[in-house]
């Protein structure tokens, strides 16, 4: 990475891993009496990657020159997002700094490992379909036309199951068809991408997924456990309401509450209460969700709650993460075995045909 160009801080990136290890070492370094300058340093010391030791570089020059952590990390937003600068900002405010840096690293820990549970749910049966084609693919075009050709030497008379997949390893052998077929997988690809990288393309595609049967819990589940642990860790720092919304929000994972943001803020500001927003958006909140957040808000117990709701949000993740193998492991098996079914009839139909001629 050019060091020197004005765009490198923005592009700058750092895996949530590597954030996490170093919060929780400068945590430890700033609590053992080292300065920050000198931790920062120390932190990044046997980093391999050239990313995190250039920012932290960078920063030591921002320190020293009379910057505020939360000043310095701000100038790096693809590596420190509000939410974390936020953090680090409340801990310079009211002292403390060490206690805001460790829990800092709880949290993005805890957001990483439910978003890899997330992301490795949807991977999953999407690997295994890709499997399937390949094999099928393979059957296709390596297994099939041998078949096929020695019921032509037989001159066996066909039957229709055995045509149609004559045809369509014809398909599949010809060099146009596969042509054909890479050029449309690269228009649809490129117009996929194109589409989801534009806000509203990406409100869509999480809508559509909203409404899918079980991916479509998934999502939701996962958004709130997400933004109701970043509320409460807001919360429990001393962090302005209105401000942990906006910034909870933004970790949420959801692009329908971000896009409602600003209905929320201003509904909150002008006094009505967060519950009465989740109820009137139960395509985002679950109705026990909002109902928990109101009891909370008569009781002044909102980080007690919204850490409930996350830890009750991340089982139910869990659960339905299960509840998603299990159906999909059967679908997929019964998926390959109407492949295979139909290959099989295919070939042994004509086999028995010529058999009864004999």
């Amino acid at each position: 990475m050019d060091e020197q160009s004005p765009y490198w801080k923005e592009r700058a990136r750092v895996s949530s891993k590597k954030m996490v290890l170093f919060f929780r070492q400068l945590s430890t370094l700033v609590g053992s009496g080292i300065p920050i300058v000198d931790s920062l340093g120390v932190t990044v010391e046997y980093e391999e990657d050239s990313t995190l030791p250039l920012v932290a570089a960078r920063m030591q020059g921002q320190l020293a020159s009379g910057y505020t952590l939360s000043q310095a990390a701000a100038e790096f937003p693809r590596v420190f997002s509000p939410l974390v600068v936020a953090f680090i900002r409340i801990g310079e405010e009211n002292g403390s700094l060490v206690r805001q840096l460790e829990q800092l690293a709880i949290w993005m820990e805890r957001d990483q490992k439910l978003r890899g549970k997330v992301v490795a749910a949807l991977v999953y049966p999407a690997c295994a379909l890709l499997l399937t084609v390949v094999l099928t693919v393979g059957l296709f075009i390596a297994v099939i036309p041998g078949f096929i050709e020695m019921f032509q030497e037989m001159e066996i008379e066909l039957p229709f199951p055995t045509k149609v997949l004559a045809a369509i390893t014809k398909g599949m052998t010809e060099p146009l068809v596969w042509a054909g077929v890479a050029f449309l997988v690269t228009a649809a690809t490129m117009a996929v991408r194109s589409f989801f990288e534009s806000p509203s393309g990406r409100l869509a595609f999480y809508r559509f997924f909203l409404h899918t049967p079980l991916i479509g819990r998934l999502l939701r589940y996962a958004s709130v456990a997400r933004f109701s642990f970043a509320m409460a860790a807001m919360m429990r720092s001393g962090c302005n309401f209105l401000l942990a919304l906006r910034l909870s929000t933004g970790v949420s994972g959801s692009p329908a509450l971000r896009e409602r943001m600003d209905e929320m803020l201003s509904a909150v500001s002008e006094g009505d209460s967060l519950s009465e927003f989740m109820h009137r958006n139960k395509e985002i909140f679950p109705t026990v969700a909002a109902n928990l957040v109101a009891v909370a808000e008569e009781s002044a117990k909102l980080p007690k709650i919204f850490l409930l709701l996350a830890r009750h949000f991340e089982e139910m993740v869990e659960h339905q993460l299960e509840t998603m193998t299990t159906l999909l492991e059967p679908l997929l098996m019964s998926s390959v075995a109407v492949v295979v079914g139909f290959v099989v009839i295919s070939v042994f139909l004509p086999m028995y045909g010529f058999l009864d001629k004999l």
